[in-house]
């Protein structure tokens, strides 16, 4: 049977916060989307893209820097 090596497909990262969120929380791990984002272009040569999905209310000011910074960094 034939290998198929994995890290050399096309890769689609989709990251749902909700339940990142309450995983690390019920573990008490933190987690560096920044290191994870580097981190997943290394590893996988032929990454497409990395999406990331939270929702946010247009007055919560620190959720919203901190996706000004997510997408500075993973542009």
């Amino acid at each position: 049977m034939k290998k198929i090596i994995l890290k050399n497909l096309d890769t689609y990262v989709y990251l749902d916060s909700s339940n990142i969120k309450n995983a690390l929380k019920s573990t008490g791990i933190k987690l560096d989307f920044i290191k994870l984002y580097k981190y997943l272009r290394i590893t996988y040569k032929k990454l497409k893209t990395v999406k990331y999905f939270e929702g946010a209310d247009n007055k919560d000011t620190r959720t919203l820097e901190q996706f000004k910074i997510l997408e500075k960094n993973w542009l």
